[in-house]
């Protein structure tokens, strides 16, 4: 306007430095000719190129009525060229007014998510955590509310910026409008159907509120355009969905705090509509949360059928995002839930294809959660060096996105940790235990139930290395602050009771009392997971090695057989876990006067781990168990005093390698030296 009316550009600078600190300083020139302009209009334009906002006109509507306001109403003598000048000024005044009120409708739809997180959605959150008395709640409430804040601000953000590059900016055409709408409407339905989970006074939803929170689906990609043109194209009848993709989001709330019947009943409600409606994108979202509560209600055949239904519509519809989600639950589905190792690398495939297909590259998040849930899968499968690979690259991703302090990544530092222990590295497992641990307390407080997962786990490291007496302190304060926070019959209490009682019987300090415990974690596990379960498979040979050391072979095999049967039912013949019942039933046979029965599980036992690369302590065990059986059975029977020489002599080697252990190593080094004194009495005969 001030050139239109002057003839000349309001800042002068001969370089753009000069012009920069013009601007900056809001030195306007002085005309070098009015071109009979008045000075009321002068002033007016003058206001509106100053620096301060305030001095500013208050909008366009303000400057525009400062135009017309003519104190003199003389405006005939301005002349044709002030008419043209002011006619210019009305268009662009026009235009400006367009812009806008375009930007206040844009910014109207960012305030959307003011209906849902609000003072009043904050009050009521709080009430709910706090309502299950949980010792932990109100440190759930106070570190759960800046995820939410940060959520509510980027969805209104994105929202805003979505609408200005379709109806101002036009750098977006209608159909990309669109999908990032529909993908926003996705997130908010999200946030809304979190908070109001989280605010129904569900006695487990403090403990889980901060995890929950962390994981809500990023809103920037719905910003990207890649991201958006990999979505399947938003159905005709938009109204009709919406209904149905609220209820899905408020099923997949229910099942993030644990609610697993309702989500069951609503999820089977929301496919039947969803396959009436008969739009395969939301069919196959419908089929995924079939299968994420009927996994976790322990329907693990019913959850891989449903996760198949959904990766096979969702293909079919091109909808890549949802067929990615479900290869990645049929990943876990089949490696963790269900111990299938070979079925879970052909998903993991499928995965990484379909990650592909979206842009998604090694440094994205996505990319890390993949990473992650593989490296788990490979760790329950026993292929450690794999799991180690994939759990560090994703811990850098989460480093460098999440911060050094965000419940993910302290979830993959533990699990690196445990990679690292069962590979033997001790020290290192140590300090990622020791980060995941001080993020846990920071993030969750020190009251909370992850907390005691890391004491277990870290009850699990001194344990390793046969620091007994630590372990059992770490596994006492575990099981203190689970039913502190849990009470006494929930499954982590098992897991706990299970882990103490075998650190009491590795120590052999009251074997009486860590056959109670175990008694006790075995009905806690059979009663959570069925008689058929690999935990209790795990309880029922730890009773059977605490049978052992007092002195009861006949029971300790009975339990051992039972452990085996189920192992090998529910993990496979070759997992490494078999080798522990293997190991128990070679020392019962060798107990009750049995040696050459204890060879062939022995035998088993050493094949399966080294199979599995087990770490070197593990493999010195079990050759010192088949040396003794070996040695000790006779010549016709199976017997081989030259091979138990080599095993145990291979042993001895093995455990001088390594750290921990002590007891380990005085029977071997006895042995051996047994071994040498026969051999040598023999020779002098």
């Amino acid at each position: 306007l001030w050139e239109a009316l002057f003839g000349e550009r309001p800042f002068a600078g001969e370089t753009f430095g000069d012009l920069r600190a013009a601007v900056t300083k809001g030195a306007l020139r002085t005309p070098s000719s009015r071109r009979g302009v008045p000075r009321w209009l002068q002033r007016v334009v003058e206001r509106g190129l100053a620096v301060s906002p305030e001095r500013r006109h208050a909008s366009v509507d303000a400057l525009l009525t400062a135009l017309h306001a003519d104190p003199t109403r003389r405006r005939r003598w301005l002349g044709l060229g002030l008419g043209v000048a002011l006619s210019a000024a009305a268009a662009l005044g026009a235009h400006a007014l367009q812009r806008e009120r375009a930007t206040r409708a844009c910014e109207a739809e960012g305030a959307r998510v003011d209906e849902v997180w609000n003072g009043v959605a904050r009050a009521v959150l709080r009430e709910g955590l706090l309502a299950g008395a949980a010792p932990f709640a109100a440190q759930s409430v106070e570190r759960s509310l800046p995820y939410l804040d940060a959520q509510a601000e980027s969805w209104r953000r994105a929202r805003v910026e979505s609408c200005m590059d379709a109806r101002v900016r036009g750098v977006w055409d209608e159909d990309m409008h669109e999908r990032a709408r529909w993908c926003l409407d996705d997130r908010l339905m999200e946030l809304e159907s979190t908070i109001s989970t989280l605010s129904s006074a569900e006695s487990n939803a403090a403990e889980r509120a901060v995890q929950i929170v962390a994981k809500l689906q990023r809103v920037d990609r719905c910003r990207d355009a890649r991201t958006l043109l990999s979505l399947p194209a938003p159905p005709p009848d938009g109204a009709a969905s919406e209904q149905l993709r609220a209820q899905l989001a408020q099923v997949g709330a229910m099942v993030s705090v644990g609610r697993f019947n309702e989500a069951l009943r609503d999820a089977r409600r929301a496919e039947s509509e969803a396959v009436g409606l008969g739009w395969a994108p939301l069919m196959a979202l419908a089929h995924q949360r079939v299968g994420d509560a009927l996994e976790q209600t322990g329907d693990l055949d019913g959850a891989e059928a449903q996760f198949l239904d959904a990766y096979f519509t969702a293909m079919r519809a091109d909808a890549i995002e949802l067929a990615g989600h479900a290869a990645m639950s049929l990943m876990f589905a089949v490696g963790v839930d269900q111990r299938r190792g070979d079925d879970a690398i052909v998903w993991a495939r499928h995965v990484d294809v379909l990650l592909a297909a979206q842009g998604v590259e090694e440094g994205d998040l996505r990319r890390a959660v993949f990473n992650t849930n593989f490296a788990n899968t490979l760790l329950m499968g026993g292929e450690f060096e794999r799991a180690r690979a994939l759990g560090e690259r994703a811990v850098k991703v989460f480093e460098r996105e999440l911060g050094p302090a965000h419940p993910l990544l302290a979830a993959a530092l533990m699990q690196l940790a445990m990679t690292q222990q069962h590979l033997g590295d001790y020290d290192i497992a140590n300090a990622y235990m020791q980060r995941a641990r001080d993020m846990y307390e920071a993030t969750l407080g020190p009251e909370h139930p992850h907390v005691a997962d890391i004491l277990v786990n870290f009850g699990g490291l001194y344990s390793a290395t046969h620091s007994h007496d630590r372990a059992i302190e770490l596994y006492e304060q575990a099981l203190a602050l689970y039913e502190r926070t849990l009470g006494p019959e929930h499954p982590r209490v098992g897991a706990a009771l299970h882990n103490l009682a075998s650190a009491l019987q590795d120590s052999g300090a009251d074997l009486e009392r860590a056959l109670a415990l175990n008694k006790r974690a075995l009905a806690i596990d059979t009663k959570t997971y069925g008689e058929a379960h690999p935990y209790v498979a795990g309880d029922l040979c730890s009773a059977a090695s605490i049978q052992l050391k007092l002195g009861r072979p006949e029971e300790a095999q009975a339990l051992s057989e039972r452990a085996l049967e189920l192992w090998e039912r529910s993990l496979g013949p070759e997992h490494p876990d078999v080798a522990v019942a293997l190991l128990n039933l070679s020392r019962a046979a060798r107990a009750q006067g049995r040696a050459a029965d204890a060879i062939a599980p022995a035998t088993r036992a050493l094949a399966l781990l080294e199979a599995n690369e087990s770490p070197p302590d593990k493999l010195a065990e079990c050759r010192y168990e088949l040396a003794r059986a070996l040695w000790e059975a006779p010549g016709d029977a199976g017997g081989d005093r030259e091979r138990a020489r080599e095993l145990a002599t291979r042993a001895q080697e093995e455990l001088r390698a390594i750290t921990g252990r002590v007891k380990l190593v005085v029977d071997v080094d006895f042995f051996v030296q047994e071994i040498e004194e026969q051999i040598e009495a023999q020779v002098e005969k």
